[in-house]
């Protein structure tokens, strides 16, 4: 009989069919360099070393056991009834049926076994009770074939002797091989047969039966021992087909596994041959490209690549295969729909068993969003949200790269400084939003204007910086060159520009310093340019000036100041001064404060020289806090003084003071903090601030009204004044310019001016005050043209807190008349 090795154990998996290929250490994607492994490591036989392999193990001998059942019992009925016809002399004996039945009985029993192991409902744990059954009925079957030798042997016969011995011999080689899967059961079946034939053979007695008996022994002992070496080698090479099996299932799970992340992985898995055919297209590059799996697989890879990128991509794609090595490269792609998106390809080579290189595989990540992010920080940190132009950080990277340049081909560069003249007017009048756009149309003119290798950035403000190279080898030839481009650049900026709808003119001042290789500091450079361009304003606006070593002294003095005044308001060194403001007699009606710095090293500072530095930086704002809190408490000390309690006091406010988000609130809290009557005091505006007319504009100021306090547009006439401000704003007085004043009562145009305003002022119910008044001449024009108040130096010169309250109290009435 032949046991079927090959046969497949139950509840095992299959082989499974799958590309041998392996992929280097950068694509661990695959796992049939494992089976390699694995193999090699199986090539000599082993033992099962797991539970699970001897529970496997088990469970195949009982299966080719019990297998093979059906066919052995058909061969030993089919023998037995060839032994019992050579035996129908004995038909009629008790012994003859007894034999048949108990073959019947054995075969039967053996046969019903088998099919309650067939029907099983599941493996057990546990095969042992299976196969200590079988082996029962086994041992049972043998003892019948024995008892055949005994109850059939024939006397004198000895050829029937030896045919019935032959029969036996026969019998049990025949259960030696079909048991050949388990060794006890052979012996077992061989054992019955010879102990119950060898009482037979014995009992005749004679030297013939003596020596088949001896020679049957011989045999069945000859045979056990050769079934085991073959039994042996049996059971091992199941054992390596049941680890080979389970080894195919695990490589079979890796691979689905592996199938199943590349599909759910976020990224894009994409594999391609060496005809750059895509072989393998997950959903995420289904979602990247657009294409659909059906779509892609057999295209060629070159679909998702714009016309620029083919070659490059095609390159890198031919030494991936050349080389073996991993590769790693970002590059623009096409979508179905068109888009250009950017990913990075994390491509490696697939190797088979062999090591040569079969196909390629590559991780996609789409970076587009990710680009950007990228590109808007990098707009962020180095241009100008504005304009679009490089910022003061990248200016300065720009600088440095030009004092490079310069130095390698030893030629000259420029650098010029460009400021926008009275760029704080079209703000006062029009607002910050005009002003913004008068800025991006300048810096779209200044880029159309100079070479693609030069640097156009916005240094901050209304200040461009403009970086020329390559202007020659000599100090003239730059020098002459970036006169030509200033004088360009002048030109083009004093061309009108459409701020919606409104046409403005503006000029520029700039300033020009040039370079040569290292021969300056960065800073420097610009700190002479800077100079250059103030020389500019001061020589009369709209033209260009080159570095003077002379200005250095007056800039520096300048810069010093500004850090002096810093420290002023902490160290006490703003002191407020009165000048007192009278009606057409002569009688006090208040006083205009007017700040003064007493600087501890360089004695008064005037106000000329100060004022200009605070209103161009941030300094105004805190002075001007520092002056209405003065004012405020100086307002609240009057009401306890006889005689005083009701002036009023006037305080110049700043536009970017007014312009605070909190300005209304920080004036209420100055005037509950400090107890101040708010119908004292006066808050004098300029013409610009006036102008705007916005809504943010008229609300603060209706605020301030509604506070108590009185408004005053300062130095009025001299600005862009128009009737439509006075109409729109809740004002109280106009506040008549020296300028206007000094000549009187001499020039006509000045007089007719003044005329007009105060009739103006009438009429609209407004007071009207005029400042510098300095002699009789003056006041007695200004009484008779209907002026209300007055102030100036006729009437008292500014002065501390002490010496204006003295000078009032011992003023009388009389004595100030002027009727």
């Amino acid at each position: 009989m032949q046991v079927d090795t090959n046969r497949r154990p139950h509840g095992a998996l299959g082989s499974i069919r799958r590309r041998h290929c392996r992929p280097s250490a950068a694509w661990p994607l695959s796992g049939d360099h494992t089976v390699k492994a694995w193999m090699s490591a199986s090539s000599r036989p082993a033992p099962p070393s797991t539970s699970l392999e001897r529970q496997l193990l088990n469970e195949e001998v009982l299966t080719l056991v019990y297998g093979s059942t059906r066919r052995s019992t058909m061969v030993a009925l089919l023998v037995a009834a060839t032994l019992l016809i050579l035996q129908h002399q004995f038909a009629t004996s008790a012994p003859w049926w007894t034999w048949a039945g108990l073959a019947v009985l054995c075969y039967g029993a053996r046969e019903l076994l088998a099919r309650a192991f067939r029907n099983r409902s599941a493996i057990k744990a546990t095969t042992s009770p299976w196969l200590l059954a079988y082996r029962a009925v086994t041992a049972a079957c043998g003892s019948v074939w024995g008892l055949a030798g005994w109850l059939f042997y024939p006397d004198g016969d000895t050829v029937s002797q030896a045919f019935l011995v032959v029969i036996l011999v026969g019998v049990s080689s025949g259960g030696i091989m079909a048991y050949l899967i388990d060794p006890p059961c052979g012996r077992l079946f061989c054992a019955g047969i010879y102990l119950m034939a060898l009482p037979g053979f014995l009992s005749h007695g004679t030297s013939f039966s003596i020596s088949l008996a001896l020679m049957l022994a011989l045999f069945m002992a000859y045979i056990s021992l050769s079934s085991a070496s073959m039994s042996s080698h049996l059971r091992e090479n199941i054992s390596l087909r049941i680890l080979a099996n389970q080894r195919s299932q695990a490589v079979h799970e890796m691979a689905e596994r592996q199938a199943l992340h590349i599909q759910q992985t976020p990224m894009g898995v994409v594999e391609c041959d060496r005809q750059f055919r895509v072989t393998v297209w997950n959903a995420a590059a289904e979602t990247m490209f657009g294409y659909s799996a059906q779509e892609m697989l057999g295209q060629p890879l070159s679909m998702l690549m714009p016309p620029w990128e083919r070659e490059r991509s095609t390159l890198v794609m031919r030494h991936l295969f050349m080389d073996g090595m991993a590769q790693n490269n970002q590059s623009e792609n096409l979508r179905k729909d068109g888009k250009v998106i950017i990913c990075d390809w994390y491509a490696t080579p697939l190797k088979d068993i062999d090591g040569r290189i079969i196909a390629a595989a590559a991780l996609v990540v789409d970076k587009t969003e990710a680009q950007k992010n990228l590109e808007a920080v990098h707009q962020l940190a180095y241009y100008d949200m504005l304009t679009g132009l490089p910022n003061r950080r990248l200016l300065l990277d720009r600088i440095e790269q030009a004092f490079a340049l310069s130095s390698r081909q030893q030629d000259h560069g420029a650098l010029l400084f460009l400021d926008l003249d009275r760029f704080k007017t079209l703000n006062d009048m029009k607002g910050h939003s005009a002003g913004d756009l008068l800025l991006k149309q300048v810096g779209a003119r200044l880029r159309e204007m100079v070479r693609s290798h030069d640097t156009v950035s916005r240094f901050g403000g209304d200040e461009f910086v403009v970086v020329l190279q390559g202007l020659g080898g000599s100090p003239e030839s730059a020098v002459l060159a970036c006169r030509q481009v200033a004088h360009k650049i002048i030109a083009e900026l004093n061309k009108p520009f459409d701020i919606s709808g409104y046409e403005y003119q503006t000029s520029p001042s700039l300033g020009a310093c040039l370079f040569h290789a290292n021969d300056l500091s960065v800073n420097e450079v610009l700190k002479r340019a800077d100079m250059a361009m103030y020389q500019a304003k001061q020589a009369g606006r709209n033209t260009v000036c080159f570095y003077d070593q002379t200005l250095q002294p007056q800039l520096e003095a300048r810069a010093n100041l500004e850090a002096d005044l810093r420290h002023a308001i902490s160290q006490s060194e703003l002191v407020a001064h009165y000048q007192i403001q009278v009606d057409g007699r002569g009688e006090a009606l208040g006083a205009e404060l007017l700040l003064r710095w007493r600087h501890p090293r360089r004695g008064w500072v005037s106000p000329a020289d100060f004022i200009p530095i605070a209103e161009e930086s941030s300094l105004i704002c805190e002075i001007g806090e520092w002056v209405m809190e003065t004012a405020c408490r100086q307002l609240h000390a009057w009401q306890s003084q006889p005689g005083l309690q009701h002036l009023r006091l006037s305080i110049n406010v700043s536009a970017r003071q007014v312009e605070k988000g909190d300005f209304i609130d920080s004036v209420a809290r100055c005037l509950k903090a400090t107890a101040c009557p708010p119908h004292l005091l006066r808050l004098e505006l300029t013409e610009g601030l006036m102008l705007r007319k916005s809504q943010e504009l008229i609300g603060k100021l209706q605020a301030l009204h509604a506070m108590g306090l009185s408004l005053s547009i300062d130095d009025f006439g001299t600005g862009y004044s128009s009737l439509s401000m006075l109409k729109h704003f809740p004002l109280d007085e106009l506040k008549i310019d020296r300028s206007f004043v000094s000549d009187l009562p001499g020039n006509t145009d000045d007089a007719t001016l003044i005329k007009t305003i105060i009739a103006m002022g009438r009429n609209l119910g407004l007071e009207v005050i005029a400042e510098g008044v300095e002699n009789e001449a003056q006041f007695e024009f200004l009484r008779l043209a209907g002026c209300m108040a007055y102030q100036g130096y006729l009437f008292g010169r500014p002065g501390a807190i002490e010496a204006f309250e003295q000078a009032l109290l011992a003023q009388a009435p009389a004595q100030r008349s002027k009727t």
